[in-house]
């Protein structure tokens, strides 16, 4: 009888424990049905690895709340903000977009703020973002986009052509060593430097904020205080120019990093989304990619490095905030965010630990190759290493996207030779003053 009765208790422990992991497992993968929305997505992420992570996104969604789906709306950074604008003026609002700057759709009113939501949150809280991501989010003091990943941006160089011309990059101290540098490896169809000039603006405003602000000042500052030094940057590009590619004028991204993967460019700019934009075109330049921040101007100080950042904010219109908070959170779990910091970019978070992100940096590339995830991390400590000695947040500038314009105007008749560095600082400064006239 004892026998009996010790079998019985044994057994009964026994599925009090399947008990006990099934529930366990049920609350693992607990779905919400209550929860019911059609969402829209802005997503200014169009390389490859940026629409697989959108995938990713949408599967743990569809796992979690089968009643959400989600549909996003592919665009360019470029294009983002005016396709919020068309969209906020016809009352078709989206729920959710992807964003670097919220200082211009903070002044369309556009953002929901984003704290209270995360201070409600059961997996997020203010403590897990880095506060450099946070003020970049931030207007006045309200936070209006959930931080997911910071942006180092830097100038690199192509190892081999240095090699080649027998100098060494580390040892470029002043703009005329870029100059030096950029003329020497220049031969036939190899240039010293080049950008990405075509499209609205956005990546020739970047290049060029990148190189304004190592001699010390913003573009969207026209003072007379500041003209020595807008001219003097102009002047250094028009010296560049005779070592740039004359196609680059149409180039956008796409481009720019297939020239940079065939080997043709000396020098040009980027951030930590490199590997992800590279790697659509080959992976031969993950061994010759070397981080080399611009040197100080010679009206510069010190040397900086553009710090931004990016991530998901909610949009104000929107009708289904529930759901759309639901997708942020999803976004930002540990498989999805550690994928995309693992791959591109910096987390802005502190629960992704290093083992995490190469774990997931080589999930993400081991279809390129088995130690591209291993390269891409290596080049990653090279940005965070260079932005924790030279960085500095991204200037927020209210009505960028229309200054874009301007600058690459004047930046592509300049590089072309149409005009000189006085009539370009001549006619950006007409067409930003213009653009600020136009806010007040």
């Amino acid at each position: 009888m004892k026998k009996v009765l010790a079998l019985v208790l044994c057994m009964a422990m026994i599925l009090t424990s399947l008990i006990g992991l099934a529930t366990a497992a049920q609350a693992e993968t607990a779905v919400n049905t209550e929860l019911t929305a059609h969402l829209r997505v802005l997503y200014p992420g169009t390389s490859d690895l940026e629409k697989e992570i959108a995938g990713d996104i949408q599967t743990e969604m569809a796992k979690k709340y089968p009643n959400v789906t989600v549909e996003y709306l592919f665009l360019s950074w470029a294009d983002l903000e005016s396709k919020l604008a068309a969209m906020i003026a016809s009352g078709d609002y989206p729920d959710v977009m992807q964003i670097q700057d919220v200082v211009n759709p903070v002044a369309m009113g556009a953002l929901e703020p984003i704290q209270p939501w995360i201070e409600k949150s059961q997996t997020l809280k203010m403590d897990n973002f880095a506060q450099v991501a946070l003020d970049n989010n931030s207007v006045d003091g309200t936070l209006y986009a959930v931080p997911m990943c910071m942006i180092p941006y830097s100038h690199i160089v192509n190892t081999d052509l240095f090699a080649k011309a027998g100098i060494d990059y580390a040892a470029m101290k002043t703009w005329d060593d870029v100059l030096a540098a950029a003329k020497a490896i220049t031969s036939g169809d190899t240039y010293g430097f080049a950008m990405a000039n075509g499209g609205e603006g956005r990546f020739t405003f970047r290049d060029f904020m990148m190189i304004a602000l190592s001699d010390g000042f913003v573009p969207n500052d026209t003072s007379d205080a500041t003209k020595a030094k807008y001219v003097e940057t102009l002047e250094f590009i028009q010296k560049l120019s005779a070592y740039m590619p004359k196609a680059q004028s149409t180039w956008l991204y796409p481009e720019l990093f297939k020239a940079w993967e065939a080997g043709t460019i000396g020098m040009m700019h980027t951030g930590t989304y490199f590997t992800g934009n590279v790697v659509s075109h080959g992976i031969t330049a993950m061994d010759r990619t070397a981080v080399c921040l611009m040197p100080a101007g010679p009206s510069a100080e010190k040397q900086t490095m553009m710090v931004g950042t990016n991530g998901y904010a909610m949009i104000a219109g929107s009708t289904q905030k529930e759901a759309a908070w639901a997708f942020i959170e999803t976004a930002m779990s540990e498989p999805v965010l550690g994928k995309l910091a693992g791959s591109m970019n910096v987390g802005a978070v502190n629960y992704l630990s290093d083992d995490t992100l190469v774990k997931y940096a080589n999930i993400a590339y081991e279809k390129y190759g088995a130690d591209v995830g291993t390269k891409h991390i290596a080049l990653m400590k090279q940005f965070k290493a260079a932005a924790e000695t030279y960085g500095t947040p991204m200037p927020k500038i209210l009505g960028q996207p229309a200054m874009e314009k301007v600058v690459q105007g004047a930046i592509v008749k300049l590089t072309n030779g149409e005009i000189d560095a006085a009539a370009a600082y001549d006619e950006i400064k007409k067409g930003i003053d213009e653009v600020i006239a136009s806010q007040e």
